[in-house]
């Protein structure tokens, strides 16, 4: 029950590596059962953290794991994808790959999404 994300979508993971020194690797699928491509790490720190992969078209599954040498406590916290960017100045046209959005003015929200 993944949600396809548009065309080169650039997903934001929230985590804390714990201790990892290393690397996690993040990897991509279009079904659950995969294949599973990779697509970027995420660096080990001290701390929670916010980093920021594109992904491929069609993507709808995301597998974070950890490489056989790292420690495997990791808190992920949340895969999200942006929902909207405020631009300056305001464009009437979208360049190839984007999508326009447009919604009345005032407090909105967005549902939640699940990646998988």
């Amino acid at each position: 029950m993944g949600t396809t994300a548009v065309a080169a979508s650039t997903l934001n993971f929230t985590y804390d590596p714990a201790s990892a020194t290393t690397p996690m690797f993040v990897s991509v699928a279009t079904s659950p059962t995969g294949p599973y491509t990779p697509v970027g790490t995420l660096p080990g720190s001290s701390g929670w953290v916010t980093n920021r992969l594109t992904i491929p078209v069609g993507a709808r599954y995301v597998q974070v794991t950890n490489p056989g040498t790292a420690p495997t406590t990791a808190f992920l916290d949340a895969i999200t994808y942006t929902a909207y960017v405020c631009v300056t100045p305001a464009s009437t046209s979208c360049a190839v790959g984007q999508q326009s959005l447009s919604y009345p003015t005032g407090a909105q929200g967005v549902g939640a999404t699940t990646v998988q």
